[in-house]
């Protein structure tokens, strides 16, 4: 940009006429020729475009990489601050680490605290460690929330969760 003669405000109207075509809140973008143009994305839709996580926080047991129970109905071994589809997007989905140490089948649940529903149910019945998805979320709060991450075994042996995420 060449030199500006007049000193006074950067969002003064005095010869300021803004970027022709362009919507209040959006992203400047340059063209080939280095002229600011608009471009087409609004601060919140890029704010939620772009891949987040938000990490479990677990309680683990004492020299343990991992949290464990054989109970057969669910414990909670951490939380999640669910900042609500209003404030951050909708997540598309849970993964976690899981291991079944015998047969029968683990279990983890998401479960939203503040408003009493069932987020999500991962399971798996592999004895090596493997990674858990769940793409099925249901009732979501638009606003900020407490969530649970509950596990329980169907059957005797244990259930180890190593860590998780929502996936944005």
């Amino acid at each position: 940009m060449g030199p500006h003669p007049r000193k006074h405000g950067i969002d003064d109207t005095d010869d300021h006429t803004g970027v022709a075509g362009s919507t209040e809140d959006n992203i400047v973008v340059f063209d080939a020729n280095g002229l600011p143009k608009d471009g087409g994305t609004d601060i919140q839709g890029a704010a939620s475009s772009g891949q987040k996580t938000i990490p479990f926080c677990l309680v683990k047991d004492a020299g343990e990489p991992y949290v464990k129970t054989s109970q057969t109905v669910y414990q909670i071994v951490g939380h999640i601050i669910f900042p609500g589809t209003n404030n951050i997007g909708t997540p598309v989905s849970v993964k976690a680490i899981m291991l079944n140490t015998t047969t029968g089948t683990s279990y983890l649940r998401i479960f939203d605290y503040t408003n009493g529903n069932e987020i999500a149910v991962l399971s798996t019945a592999s004895n090596s460690k493997v990674i858990v998805t769940d793409s099925t979320l249901s009732s979501l709060s638009t606003g900020e929330a407490i969530w649970e991450i509950q596990i329980k075994r169907d059957t005797a042996g244990e259930n180890h969760l190593f860590g998780g995420e929502v996936r944005f």
